[in-house]
């Protein structure tokens, strides 16, 4: 539970001889507990006074509580992607949470913030993509997501992704004989040998 605190105090007189207050609002901790994801109360308090001139006069204090409960962006654990296929990621925001429940993708807004050029983050769904032939490494984009609702109620959260190197086998050829007066070439040595899945 997080709370944002706005007083705005106004005295009609600054000296007193005497301060009676009259009336304060306090909030049970169950009221607190039970408020949706964003609200605010507000507490009045009113003070009377007896200044020097001898008039009375009252002061209003009112104090009002922007309480929401803190949205929160949690890093995935992506899957490695593969550097000459590239491919594309689940939602960054799989794993975040707001009001202690996952978050609704139509509730939030997400803006990328820095990234390496090897990676896209598309805002509008969360998806990263890795283009093809992306040399293998690791890589990183940073993201903010806050809610619609309460928009400054944000989170910033910066995600991972591993860019392997495709599989490459190197298999061994069976040539034909060559005879050994005439010499003579072989085939490749690349003829059987497989990159990504494919003979190379």
């Amino acid at each position: 539970m997080n709370a944002l605190f706005k007083l705005d105090t106004r005295a009609k007189r600054s000296s007193y001889k005497k301060l009676v207050l009259s009336s304060i609002c306090a909030l049970p901790l169950a009221s607190l507990l039970s408020t949706p994801a964003y609200a605010q109360l507000v507490n009045t308090a009113t003070v009377t006074g007896v200044p020097d001139a001898g008039t009375l006069t009252d002061v209003d204090a009112t104090e009002s509580v922007d309480i929401y409960e803190p949205i929160e962006a949690i890093a995935e654990t992506f899957p490695a992607i593969n550097s000459i296929d590239g491919g594309v990621t689940t939602s960054v925001l799989a794993s975040d949470v707001l009001n202690g429940v996952a978050v609704d993708p139509a509730d939030v807004t997400i803006t990328v913030g820095t990234s390496d050029p090897e990676l896209t983050l598309d805002p509008a769904t969360g998806l990263i993509t890795v283009a093809p032939n992306t040399p293998a490494g690791t890589y990183t984009v940073e993201y903010t997501v806050c809610e619609d609702a309460n928009p400054i109620n944000c989170a910033t959260v910066t995600e991972t992704v591993t860019v392997e190197e495709a599989p490459i086998t190197a298999a061994p050829e069976s040539f034909a004989a060559i005879n050994g007066t005439d010499g003579g070439v072989t085939t490749s040595v690349l003829a059987s040998d497989m990159l990504n899945g494919e003979v190379v």
